[in-house]
C-alpha cells in the first residue's frame, strides 16, 4: 500500500469513492484536461515516499481529481493500488527512466506546460495512446470518427455529426460519454437524435447551444489531442458551439483504429 500524507491545501485531495459500477465508463471522473496528470498516478503509487506528495510535486495540486481520473482509466484501483493498465505504464516508464521517481521527475518538467504532449514529449504521448486506446469512451470516439471518414482536418466532422453516429451505435453509451449526468439522448422513428434535459426540455443536436454537453467530454477530447489521436483540443463548454466544434483523426488515430494496436504519436 502507498504511503499518504495530509497537505495544508488538501481540500481537493479528499477522495470520495465513485458510486458507479467500475465496469461502466463514467467520464464524469475526468476532471483534468491533461493526460499526464493521470499517467503519473500509478508511478506516484510505486515511488518511494508519500504518494500524495509525489502527485502534488510532479503532476497537479488537485490530488482527488487525479485519483478519480486515474481510477476511471484503469491506472489505479479503488484501493489506491496500481491497476492492470497502470502496471503497463509503470513497466514501460521504468524501462525508459529506470525508476518511478525518475519517471515522475520527467513528468514534473511538463508541469504547467500547455504544449501538445505529442510534440513536446512523444514518449509520454505514445504511452498515453496505449492507455486511451483501451478506454471504451475513447475507443468508441476513435472508431466513430474512422467510420465517418473523418481523417485529417479537411475531412473533419462537427460535434453533432459525431454524436449522431455514436447514438446510432449505442445511444445509452453516447449519452454517458457526451452529456452531463441527468441529460439523455433519445431517438424515435428514424428521426435525428435529440438531447433531453433533466426537466424534460428538448434540444436538437444541430443547435449552436452547448446545453447538456459535459466538460469532461471536452477534457477527453483534449486527452486524445495530446496523445496524438485527434487534430483539435477540447474547449470550455462556456464557449462551445457544437456546430463548429471540429473532430478528426490524425494519421496516428486512423492507424490505431485500423490495426487495433498502437501508433506513433504525431
Amino acid at each position: 500500500m502507498p504511503q499518504t500524507e495530509s497537505s495544508p491545501q488538501d481540500l481537493d485531495a479528499v477522495y470520495t469513492e465513485p458510486e458507479h459500477d467500475p465496469e461502466t465508463p463514467h467520464i464524469a471522473q475526468l476532471n483534468l484536461s491533461h493526460p499526464k496528470n493521470y499517467l503519473g498516478v500509478p508511478l506516484a503509487v510505486c515511488a518511494d515516499g508519500a504518494t500524495t506528495r509525489h502527485i502534488t510535486d510532479s503532476l497537479v495540486q488537485t490530488v482527488g481529481y487525479a485519483r478519480l481520473g486515474a481510477e476511471e482509466l484503469g491506472l489505479i484501483t479503488r484501493e489506491f493500488e496500481v491497476g492492470s493498465v497502470g502496471q503497463q505504464v509503470v513497466v514501460i516508464a521504468t524501462g525508459e527512466f529506470e525508476t518511478p521517481t525518475a519517471a515522475l521527475s520527467a513528468l514534473k518538467d511538463l508541469k504547467g506546460s500547455h504544449a501538445r504532449l505529442a510534440k513536446k514529449a512523444p514518449f509520454w504521448a505514445h504511452l498515453g495512446q496505449r492507455v486511451y486506446r483501451h478506454y471504451l469512451p475513447a475507443d468508441s470516439i476513435l472508431t466513430a470518427l474512422a467510420d465517418c471518414g473523418a481523417i485529417g482536418i479537411s475531412n473533419a466532422v462537427t460535434l453533432p455529426d459525431l454524436v449522431t453516429h455514436l447514438a446510432e451505435q449505442d445511444i445509452s453509451l453516447a449519452s454517458s460519454i457526451c452529456l452531463q449526468d441527468g441529460w439523455e439522448l433519445s431517438q424515435q422513428d428514424q428521426k435525428p437524435a435529440v438531447i433531453h434535459s433533466p426537466d424534460g426540455r428538448e434540444y436538437p443536436l444541430t443547435s449552436s447551444s452547448s446545453n447538456g454537453y459535459s466538460g469532461q467530454f471536452q477534457h477527453l477530447k483534449s486527452h486524445l489531442y495530446h496523445v496524438g489521436f485527434v487534430t483539435d483540443p477540447g474547449v470550455d463548454t462556456a464557449t462551445l458551439d457544437p456546430t463548429t466544434d471540429r473532430w478528426a483523426l490524425t494519421k496516428a488515430g486512423r492507424a490505431v483504429t485500423s490495426s487495433g494496436g498502437d501508433a506513433d504519436a504525431e
